[in-house]
C-alpha cells in the first residue's frame, strides 16, 4: 500500500506520553520497551523476541489494513511488556496515553515463536531462532 502521508507527532501530547512512559520504566512497572520504527511493528516485535529469546502471541482488531498496522512507522509509538501483576497499574500510571493490549509473550520449547493474528487472520507464525537468523545472517555476510 502507497501512502504519501508521513506520520505526524502529535506535539500537544507527546511530552506527557513520553513522561508517563518515563514514569511507568522509573515505578518498575515495565520489563521491556522498544520503540515502533524502522520496519514498524512487526520488526519491534521480532527484535524483542530475539532479544528476550522468548515468543509472543498478538491477537489484535484493528480499523486499518492489517499490513498498516503491522509495519506503519510512526512515531511515538513502542511496544511495552509487563508482568500480568503490573498491567493495571502500568495502565494507570501511562493514563491519558493511547493503548492498545496486544497479546501475551511465552516462553518454552514450542512456544518460542512469534505469532501476529490481525482482524481473525494469521498474519505471521515464525519461530524466534528463524527470526534470529533472518536478522543475523545479512551482518555476517557483510563483515566476511
Amino acid at each position: 500500500v502507497e501512502d504519501s502521508n508521513v506520520p505526524k507527532v502529535d506535539l500537544e501530547n507527546v511530552k506527557g506520553y513520553m513522561d508517563s512512559m518515563l514514569n511507568a520504566i522509573e515505578g518498575g512497572l515495565v520489563r521491556s520497551c522498544h520503540d515502533v520504527d524502522e520496519g514498524g511493528l512487526a520488526v519491534a516485535l521480532a527484535e524483542m523476541c530475539i532479544g528476550g529469546g522468548m515468543g509472543a502471541v498478538i491477537d489484535v482488531d484493528v480499523s486499518i489494513p492489517p499490513s498498516i498496522f503491522l509495519f506503519n512507522e510512526g512515531p511515538t509509538r513502542w511496544v511495552v511488556e509487563a508482568t500480568p501483576d503490573n498491567a493495571a497499574e502500568l495502565l494507570e500510571t501511562l493514563g491519558a496515553t493511547p493503548t492498545t493490549r496486544l497479546g501475551v509473550v511465552c516462553s518454552g520449547e514450542k512456544e518460542d515463536r512469534l505469532k501476529a493474528v490481525v482482524n481473525g487472520k494469521l498474519l505471521l507464525d515464525a519461530p524466534v531462532e528463524e527470526l534470529r537468523k533472518s536478522w543475523e545472517d545479512p551482518l555476517w555476510e557483510m563483515v566476511g
